[in-house]
């Protein structure tokens, strides 16, 4: 598939997405953090990425990469744009401790995706431009993983390799939901419906596990960690979650090997 980016800075809630081309592999920085497995230093309520080099941390990640991906963004820069402190937030009371700003949190309030995506999904075709770099990246081979909540859960986890321009397939179970046959491809979630409804779902650790809604911001989550933190182009999931899920499909991911072909690419 080809890379894709912005064409120019968009506005998504408390972040600003902007145009990044200068990688032959899909790459989401996020405040300066590269977003790839070995940078995760959090995974089970939320995933946290941090800086080997500096103490600069991010918070919510999942909630930048998974919906980036979804729409058809493969490459860009974020920033945070939130300058207010909520206390009541655990992420700001931990940011606030180590010297950080509020703009590392870059997971919405109210636990949703990204619902200013979800605003824009009927023109993304204005919004994002392709890059002429033609990249393969998936897992070298199938990969079972799988683990044990603190409620006692077991979920489980299986990549698959799939060969150039078969894309993204997802297979998730969530408690008593699931979904099959869900694909991303080059231009994102094919079915652009579902898609406005991801967005706008909001996280089961506000409002538990046994609701579609639930169901579809795991959709979401599952994007993120093992797609958007790997930066796959070609893979079937097949995702069974337990509650904290995160532990799972970031234990996942870090588990991979990969491979990676680039094809046509005019990037220097």
């Amino acid at each position: 598939m080809f890379l894709t980016t912005v064409k120019e800075p968009i506005r998504a809630g408390n972040i600003l997405v902007m145009p990044f081309w200068k990688s032959r592999e899909p790459k989401i920085i996020i405040n300066e953090v590269e977003a790839v497995p070995e940078n995760v230093v959090k995974y089970d309520a939320r995933v946290d990425i941090k800086d080997p080099g500096s103490r600069k941390r991010c918070f919510l990640v999942e909630h930048v990469l998974g919906p980036l991906r979804l729409v058809g963004i493969t490459n860009a820069l974020v920033v945070g744009v939130d300058r207010k402190w909520n206390f009541l937030r655990p992420e700001h009371r931990f940011a606030y401790s180590i010297g950080l700003g509020p703009e590392v949190v870059v997971g919405e309030e109210d636990g949703r995706q990204r619902p200013a995506l979800s605003d824009l999904v009927d023109k993304l075709g204005e919004l994002i431009v392709k890059i002429e770099c033609e990249v393969y990246k998936s897992v070298s081979e199938e990969v079972y993983y799988e683990n044990v909540d603190p409620f006692g859960y077991k979920g489980r986890i299986i990549l698959k390799p799939l060969k150039p321009g078969e894309g993204i397939v997802l297979n998730v179970t969530l408690s008593e939901n699931s979904i099959d046959n869900v694909l991303i491809n080059q231009e994102g979630l094919k079915d652009k419906s579902l898609l406005k409804q991801i967005l706008r779902a909001q996280t089961p650790f506000l409002i538990g596990i046994n609701t579609k809604e639930a169901l579809l911001h795991a959709i979401g989550d599952v994007t993120a960690d093992i797609v958007g933190l790997g930066g796959l182009t070609d893979v079937e999931i097949i995702a069974e979650l337990n509650f904290f899920y995160h532990a799972l499909t970031v234990g996942a991911i870090k588990k991979s090997r990969f491979v990676k072909k680039v094809g046509v690419c005019r990037i220097e």
